[in-house]
């Protein structure tokens, strides 16, 4: 397998993370199931912004942020976190695919 360009290795790092995620969800820890899907988003967007061939700039981490979803103990806040989490992996996929079948004409990344 040829190497991978390092949007996609981004990319596969996050969607382990909000795998990780479900598993904290599961087993019914939400306040860390949010966090995690925090991160899983920053790096989504970083691959994004590589695979745009756009600088990604430095990310600014907002404490106030990271505190309220870390109090967020409950399973409704954190079933969300985890709906908003995959939907912006599936469009990061879809623009990947997207990208991929403009740039060769072929299908898939």
């Amino acid at each position: 397998m040829p190497p991978q360009p390092e949007y996609v290795l981004v990319r596969d790092k996050a969607r382990k993370i909000l795998y990780l995620a479900k598993e904290e969800f599961d087993r019914g820890d939400y306040s860390i199931t949010c966090f995690l899907v925090y991160l899983a988003k920053i790096l989504l967007n970083y691959s994004m912004t590589l695979r745009l061939g756009v600088n990604p700039g430095k990310h600014v981490i907002d404490f106030n942020e990271i505190r309220d979803l870390l109090v967020k103990d409950d399973r409704d806040a954190a079933r969300t976190c985890l709906k908003e989490g995959f939907k912006a992996l599936n469009s990061i996929d879809k623009l990947f695919m997207e990208k991929r079948e403009k740039e060769c004409e072929c299908w898939g990344e």
